[in-house]
């Protein structure tokens, strides 16, 4: 498995966890409790939070890591770090399709509100959209990475 699918497998179990720990928590609270957006809005953004400092630290370890184990078997004179076209159209394919998936999360929301759902779940609704989204994308880049790009 190559580099980048390793990152890709890797970057989807954090949003995993994150998403996880993130319904764990929603569901184990009485909605009917926290009415206040307050409380949602800094919840969100704890996760938030935490999910970026997580996944930066994780995806450091796994480099340093990656790097240690590859000096011992690298190859002298030959770089593996290139970015090209292939790369650059795999990035593009997967973003695009993380957006698609936003997109609908995005467009899902007053639907919701349109079948008088309380405006909580539909901000919940909507980050775990983006969470969606986010595992969508890498999941594409996995997909992409293991079949190749074909024009058309």
């Amino acid at each position: 498995m190559a580099y980048k699918e390793k990152q890709a497998l890797i970057t989807i179990l954090i949003y995993i966890i994150g998403i996880g720990s993130y319904l764990g928590y929603i569901l184990t609270r009485d909605p009917l409790q926290y009415q206040d957006g307050k409380f949602w809005a800094s919840t969100m953004l704890i996760f938030i939070g935490i999910l970026i400092v997580m996944t930066i630290v994780i995806l450091i370890a796994f480099n340093i890591a990656y790097e240690v184990v590859y000096a011992v078997k690298k190859e002298p004179g030959k770089v593996d770090d290139v970015v090209d076209e292939m790369e650059k159209l795999i990035n593009l394919k997967s973003v695009r399709n993380g957006g698609i998936v936003s997109s609908v999360a995005i467009l899902f929301a007053p639907v919701l509100v349109l079948f008088d759902v309380s405006l909580i779940w539909v901000l919940n609704v909507v980050y775990i959209g983006f969470f969606v989204a986010a595992i969508f994308e890498e999941c594409s880049k996995l997909f992409f990475y293991r079949r190749g790009i074909h024009n058309g």
